[in-house]
């Protein structure tokens, strides 16, 4: 157990040292800016109901997410090997939880907690974030954290 723990948090810490973890913190920060201005949109302007609209989001952002990420945070070495189609179906079972996750955030303080939608979104995303990078590095694209990666 011990062993165990030491070897996530020697992990953990080595993602902190990984230029790469930051790159995909940016492109995460980007896309939750857009999924704030979408949620807005379609639910202050066009009046659709939030949660339909956070669904619908959550699949446009996450298309937007992995594409990004593939180009410009794993790039070649996340590629090799691995193919485009095989990294996005990965990318989407890996998500499957951290939606799940998402979507029952958003929804008990949204829906629940009666939470202003905007705040609910934000918070449901950043509490899917973790799971995220850990799967994004350890199996979608199959690369180890680097110190001092560019």
């Amino acid at each position: 157990m011990k062993c165990a723990l030491r070897g996530l948090l020697g992990f953990a810490l080595s993602l902190l040292r990984d230029v790469r973890t930051y790159k995909f913190v940016a492109i995460g920060v980007s896309t939750l800016v857009l999924a704030e201005g979408l949620m807005f949109v379609s639910v202050d302007l066009m009046g659709i109901d939030s949660f339909l609209s956070a669904v619908l989001i959550t699949e446009v952002v996450l298309l937007i997410n992995f594409l990004l990420n593939d180009r410009l945070v794993f790039g070649e070495e996340g590629r090799r090997g691995n193919p485009f189609l095989h990294r996005l179906f990965k990318y989407h079972v890996s998500r499957v939880l951290s939606i799940a996750v998402n979507l029952a955030v958003f929804f008990a303080l949204n829906k629940l907690l009666l939470l202003n939608h905007l705040l609910a979104y934000f918070l449901a995303v950043v509490v899917a974030f973790g799971v995220n990078l850990l799967t994004s590095f350890v199996w979608v694209w199959r690369v180890r954290p680097v110190e001092g990666r560019e």
